[in-house]
């Protein structure tokens, strides 16, 4: 069973890129914003960087704690001046490859932005509105904490007006999980809060409860459904868990990442986990503090889930039931670990649209324009073969193919 090193890339990813230099622009206004007119006072940067590194070590250490402290004023400013702009972009990217690949999320009207802090899933999907030309949405809000909230609006609000997209926002002060969603929900949109309430399980590591798993299933029985997590090892191999129990049991279906419907293959060695990485250039006032806490670097690193009502056609992809892989010949491969060199030879996991788990390897030799793009993409592209080689090693007239067209988002 391979194990998914987390390496940085070093290529670029061309098949899906919503984050412009217009979204980068519109960042770095309503940041601007953020620091100048949202805290009173312009804090100082050492000040947010250290807030950072202490909500990061939450994140990583201390999990359970985050909740009770989510209205403290360190962690609100250090989510505001520094994860939103990190965050929001993590949105975009998951969006647009969920548009490509179902039609369902292409255009939401009224969106549910569920446990939504200070704003940045709401930021990221009026960013990425805004890019697709769509002009009016409505946003529901949806946090235990009224201080939050209050934030959300605001930075929401003035996100909108700097985009140009007429926002209908709304606040609902509950747990998110016990919401009901309001009838005309097109998309769930939940970024970083179903972590917060793992717990530990039999084979010791953290698993979502099963308030947790029965709230998913509600959204996405009825709507689109777009899960967003850390992605490290712990609260990621929880997603897949998590997918697996909602394929088991619900008329649901993956959009993505996923190329199949079957068994998550990592789950079969606890060292495997399956996330995204992408190169992103930070915002300045974000690149200051990196310099400080030397904690990111210009990378968008996340996993994330996309789920929907079963009984619709996702372009390339079956929509079987868990259990009943695609019977396809395995040619929709998601590259899932960046390029893992070695003397005379590129290699990289793949994950097929069997549900299999797959080391290919292009020889240095052997490198081609047709089969370039195996060595060059970055983790988590969706690639095509049109024909399947004979062994796992990638020929020199082997073509490697984009899967995604960004630009249509018609359903197949």
């Amino acid at each position: 069973m391979p194990r998914v090193y987390d390496r940085p890339v070093r290529t670029h990813n061309a098949d899906v890129q919503p984050y412009d230099a217009t979204a980068r622009a519109s960042l770095e206004r309503l940041e601007e914003w953020l620091w100048s007119e949202a805290f009173g006072s312009v804090p100082a940067v050492r000040d947010v960087a250290a807030w950072v590194c202490e909500l990061s070590d939450l994140y990583t250490l201390e999990r359970g704690v985050l909740a009770k402290r989510q209205g403290d004023r360190g962690h609100v400013a250090a989510k505001s001046l520094y994860f939103l702009a990190s965050d929001a972009p993590k949105v975009m990217l998951a969006l647009a490859e969920c548009a490509a690949r179902d039609g369902r999320f292409a255009a939401p009207s009224t969106i549910v932005d569920v446990g939504c802090g200070v704003g940045a899933t709401s930021v990221g999907a009026l960013l990425w509105l805004a890019g697709r030309g769509q002009r009016r949405v409505t946003i529901w809000g949806i946090d235990h904490e009224p201080s939050v909230l209050a934030a959300w609006a605001a930075t929401v609000r003035q996100a909108a007006a700097i985009v140009g997209v007429e926002a209908t926002l709304h606040t609902y002060a509950a747990d998110g999980l016990e919401r009901e969603l309001p009838e005309e929900t097109s998309l769930v949109l939940c970024q970083t809060a179903l972590n917060e309430r793992l717990a530990g399980n039999r084979a010791g590591e953290l698993d979502h409860d099963q308030a947790t798993v029965d709230a998913v299933a509600r959204w996405a029985r009825s709507v689109p459904t777009l899960l967003i997590e850390p992605a490290l090892k712990v609260t990621t191999r929880a997603l897949q868990r998590l997918r697996d129990r909602l394929l088991r049991s619900e008329p649901i279906e993956v959009v993505a990442p996923c190329p199949h419907q079957g068994p998550c293959p990592m789950l079969g060695n606890e060292r495997d986990w399956c996330h995204e990485s992408r190169r992103i250039e930070p915002t300045s006032r974000g690149a200051a503090i990196q310099a400080l806490t030397r904690r990111r670097d210009a990378l968008a690193l996340s996993s994330f889930l996309a789920l929907a009502p079963r009984g619709l056609a996702i372009r390339g992809l079956s929509s079987r039931g868990l259990g009943q892989p695609d019977s396809s010949d395995g040619r929709l491969w998601r590259l899932v670990s960046d390029p893992l060199g070695s003397r005379g030879k590129t290699e990289r996991w793949t994950c097929r649209s069997d549900g299999v788990l797959r080391l290919v390897r292009v020889l240095d030799r052997e490198r081609s324009d047709e089969n370039t793009l195996l060595v060059d993409a970055e983790r988590g592209t969706l690639v095509r073969l049109p024909v399947l080689p004979n062994s796992d090693r990638i020929a020199p007239t082997d073509r490697v193919e984009l899967a995604l067209a960004t630009g249509d988002h018609e359903s197949a």
